[in-house]
C-alpha cells in the first residue's frame, strides 16, 4: 500500500511540475503532499489488533482519495488555465486518466485487503461453530446418558418402592 501512495504522490507532483510549460502564464505552487502525513501510524504495524490495522487501512485509503481527488481538480483547474497545445492537452489527459487508474487500484487493493480479512473472520467463526458444534453433540450425548440413567434410577426407586409396600422389603424399624 506505501509503494502506491509513493508513487501516485510522485506521479502528481511530477505531472503537475511538467504540465507548467506555457512560459508566458504564471502558475500556482503545487500543494505539497507529504506521504508521512497520509500514514501516520505505518511504522506502528505491530502492536495493534486486526480492527485497528483495518480501520488505520480505511483511514490511509480515505486519506489518499483524498489526495488524490485534490491533486486530480488541481491539475484539471491549472490545465484550463494555461494555453496548452493539442499535444500538451493530451498529455495532460492522459496524466488525468492515469491518475483515475492509480485511484481504482487503490480501491481494488482497499477492498482486497478487507475482503482477505472478512475472509479471516469467517474462517474463525466456522472454527468457532465446529467447536460449539462438537461441544454441543458432547452434551447431547451426556444428556442421553443421564437420561438412561434418571430412568435406570426411576425403574429402581419403583421397584424398591413396590417391594416395600408389597412387604417383601421391610424397613429397620427403631426396636432392633
Amino acid at each position: 500500500m506505501k509503494k502506491y501512495l509513493l508513487i501516485i504522490v510522485s506521479f502528481v507532483l511530477l505531472t503537475a511540475c511538467n504540465s507548467s510549460t506555457d512560459s508566458n502564464t504564471t502558475t500556482e505552487e503545487v500543494p505539497a503532499v507529504d506521504s508521512a502525513d497520509l500514514n501516520r501510524n505505518s511504522g506502528v504495524k505491530g502492536g495493534l489488533t486486526q480492527e485497528e490495522q483495518m480501520e488505520m487501512l480505511i483511514m490511509t485509503v480515505d486519506e489518499t482519495l483524498d489526495s488524490i481527488d485534490a491533486a486530480y481538480s488541481y491539475i484539471r483547474q491549472s490545465s484550463g488555465k494555461l494555453s496548452l497545445s493539442l499535444e500538451e492537452r493530451q498529455q495532460v489527459n492522459l496524466a488525468l486518466q492515469q491518475i483515475n487508474d492509480a485511484r481504482d487500484l487503490i480501491i481494488l487493493e482497499a477492498q482486497e485487503d478487507m475482503l482477505e480479512q472478512l475472509q479471516q473472520k469467517t474462517n474463525a467463526f466456522k472454527t468457532m461453530v465446529g467447536s460449539m458444534k462438537t461441544k454441543t453433540n458432547k452434551l447431547a450425548d451426556i444428556s442421553k446418558s443421564l437420561a438412561r440413567l434418571s430412568d435406570m434410577l426411576q425403574k429402581a426407586t419403583d421397584a424398591i418402592v413396590s417391594a416395600a409396600s408389597s412387604g417383601i422389603i421391610k424397613p429397620k424399624s427403631a426396636s432392633n
